[in-house]
């Protein structure tokens, strides 16, 4: 059951670290800026992934502090990936409602 846990978790960080990288390519306007936001935002994402798993696991080494720090920085990087997924949906049917020539309800 913990191998299957760990698969799956490993498959939708995979997914959302993408998907992540992808709209910050998408978002800039040439190619070299979109590559360089892809990488910042895929590394904002990764990093939401592993830090969020190495402050549990110093947490149960009994680094406290370590963990707690480590928990903030992966706290705020989530943040900004959440941030980014909502804004990229809202740009999304934003874009397709001037599409039809209407605004959203």
């Amino acid at each position: 059951m913990r191998a299957l846990f760990a698969v799956l978790a490993v498959l939708l960080g995979f997914a959302s670290i993408c998907l992540t990288a992808r709209y910050g390519y998408k978002s800039a306007d040439t190619e070299i800026d979109g590559i360089i936001s892809a990488v910042v935002f895929g590394g904002i994402a990764l990093c939401a992934f592993l830090f969020d798993a190495a402050a549990v696991r110093l947490w149960f080494m009994k680094h406290y502090l370590g963990a707690g720090l480590i928990g903030i920085i992966a706290a705020a990087a989530f943040i900004v990936t959440f941030s980014n997924s909502l804004e990229s949906i809202v740009s999304r049917s934003l874009g397709a409602a001037a599409g039809r020539g209407r605004s959203p309800s």
